[in-house]
């Protein structure tokens, strides 16, 4: 019978607590190392040395980058770094042992994954490590919106080694709707705030440029609106969607202008006047009618 990693966690209310605090790629080995191969990758993160003992040009590459020293360099470790979590609570996210010959590992909260305290990467700056876990909490709050991000990933396939503590799943990736609609709307809002100062008035570039942006973000929305209701919703819901109309929406007309006045229409009602009409030579016309005259 397979471990039963979720019954596991919620017959644990305190460990169920601190798991859901805890970074996501912590808890999970397949996050985690998609996380740190991009920052290998990226040229101006470039994590490491891959192997402490032989760490090839490493050093000097990064002395360059930085313009000092290898010895100075060699001193600016993940072990050092502002962003580098040792605290308590962050022990207790880590699965297994967080210490080796050469150091220990810690939690990155610049590009969140699990780093070696013996490696380091060129967006490092001093002032760590993180010790404490207020300082801790107040790093994963600062980091609400990669977090956010984040939990748009979904485990499955969970299996949890009670020996080594490791947690094993099959991650996918969901689309984030919000993040999209967040990034648009920043992106219109900024061009709009550029666009506007006096000295680029004349820019009929920028103004096409303007005028696109804000049409794509335009066009988001509504494709949210009309084929992914509920992720409308949800961003609806959170104070994000700002319109004017609210076309489809129950109780809500298409125009603003259906039931105004049309002060510039330029017919005018017309009294034909009346005729006088003869009640019973009336009721004798209304064929297949029967009628009685009380009067």
């Amino acid at each position: 019978m397979s471990f039963d990693y979720k019954k596991y966690i919620q017959d644990n209310p305190l460990l169920k607590e601190q798991k859901d605090k805890c970074p996501a790629a912590t808890q999970n080995l397949e996050l985690n190392t998609k996380n740190r191969d991009a920052s290998i990758k990226a040229d101006y993160i470039k994590y490491g040395p891959l192997n402490v003992d032989e760490p090839g040009d490493y050093w000097k590459d990064l002395a360059e980058y930085w313009d000092t020293t290898e010895e100075a360099a060699k001193k600016s470790l993940c072990g050092n770094c502002v962003a580098f979590d040792i605290s308590p609570r962050m022990n207790e996210c880590m699965p297994g042992e967080v210490s080796d010959d050469s150091g220990r590992l810690g939690y990155c909260w610049m590009h969140n994954f699990k780093c070696h305290s013996a490696r380091t990467c060129r967006t490092w700056a001093k002032g760590g490590p993180i010790t404490e876990d207020k300082v801790s909490y107040d790093w994963q709050e600062r980091k609400e919106g990669e977090l956010k991000e984040q939990d748009d990933v979904e485990f499955t396939d969970q299996k949890f080694d009670p020996e080594t503590r490791s947690l094993s799943a099959t991650v996918k990736y969901r689309p984030n709707f919000s993040k999209a609609y967040d990034d648009l709307e920043d992106a219109k809002k900024s061009i709009e705030a550029v666009a506007s100062k006096s000295e680029l008035m004349d820019d009929a570039q920028l103004k096409r440029i303007k005028e696109l942006v804000r049409d794509a973000f335009n066009k988001y929305r509504t494709h949210l609106r009309n084929n992914y209701r509920d992720e409308y919703m949800k961003i609806k819901g959170r104070g994000g969607v700002d319109e004017l109309s609210v076309s489809g929406d129950a109780g809500a007309y298409d125009t603003p202008y259906a039931f105004a006045k049309n002060k510039n229409r330029k017919y005018k009602p017309v009294n034909k006047g009346f005729t006088d009409v003869n009640p019973k030579e009336l009721r004798k016309k209304a064929k297949g009618t029967d009628y009685v005259d009380l009067m």
